[in-house]
């Protein structure tokens, strides 16, 4: 009998090949695999959708901007007939001296425009931003003496920023 038991298939020790052994390390190298491409997933898909939602916001606080152009070419050229007008080539002291209606016709619910006197040669053209615009107390200046356009943002690295190449 202890022919028969010595007959007997004992086990093999050593792993054949395709056998199941090294399944844990594969299944942790499929897990590290698909953390990489969730990884990729959040550093390029997420900051894309925040782009193109950017660029939105962009276009519609730039078609706003250009929207308020037009008011400030009217009080503008109000103001260049004016000075025209006057005996001494002067530029009129106060909105309501330009002979284009009130103060408040001019207000929208983003803009709210005005003109400054500084001297008889120098005055400017003004739009200032509301809450509404999207972000408050931003000047849009129209120099009349120069004949150029500038920005005074109390905030300029908050968002939305105006871009001085929307100006004409």
């Amino acid at each position: 009998m202890t022919d028969k038991i010595d007959n007997v298939a004992k086990p093999q020790t050593g792993a054949a090949p395709g056998s199941d052994q090294n399944s844990g390390h594969n299944l942790l190298i499929e897990i590290i695999l698909i953390l990489f491409l969730v990884g990729l997933i959040f550093v390029f898909i997420f900051p894309y959708l925040q782009l193109k939602e950017d660029k939105k916001a962009e276009i519609l606080i730039k078609e706003k901007l250009l929207a308020a152009i037009p008011t400030l070419e009217k009080i503008s050229d109000a103001a260049y007939k004016m000075k025209a007008q006057d005996d001494f080539a002067a530029f009129a002291m106060d909105f309501d001296f330009l002979g284009i209606g009130k103060k408040s016709d001019f207000e929208t619910d983003d803009f709210t425009f005005g003109y400054e006197y500084i001297d008889d040669e120098t005055a400017n053209v003004f739009a200032l931003t509301k809450a509404a615009f999207g972000k408050d107390k931003v000047k849009i200046i129209y120099d009349l003496k120069n004949k150029s356009y500038s920005i005074s943002d109390p905030e300029p690295e908050a968002k939305p920023i105006i871009k001085e190449e929307w100006l004409p």
